[in-house]
C-alpha cells in the first residue's frame, strides 16, 4: 500500500489493521517516493517498505515470501 493515499497516511492505516485482532497478521508492505524512512514505516507495524520507484519483480517476490503457502 502506497503510504500517500490522497486522505488518508498508508502509516495510519498500518497501524489501525494491526489494532485490529482479525488483521493483526496480516502482511503490509509499504511503498512511497517520499521522504520516509524505513523506521517509520517499521514503527506503524509494516512488514516491509519499498521506497519507489523500484522493480515491480521486488514486489512481486516479497508478495510471494509473505504469502501463505
Amino acid at each position: 500500500m502506497d503510504i500517500f493515499l490522497g486522505d488518508c497516511d498508508g502509516r495510519a492505516l498500518c497501524k489501525q489493521l494491526r489494532a485490529t485482532e482479525k488483521y493483526a497478521r496480516l502482511p503490509v508492505v509499504l511503498y512511497s517516493a517520499g521522504e520516509i524512512t524505513n523506521a517509520s514505516a517499521r514503527d506503524c507495524g509494516a512488514t516491509f517498505f519499498l521506497r519507489k520507484l523500484f522493480e515491480m519483480q521486488a514486489l512481486l517476490d516479497k508478495v510471494h515470501q509473505l504469502a501463505p503457502s
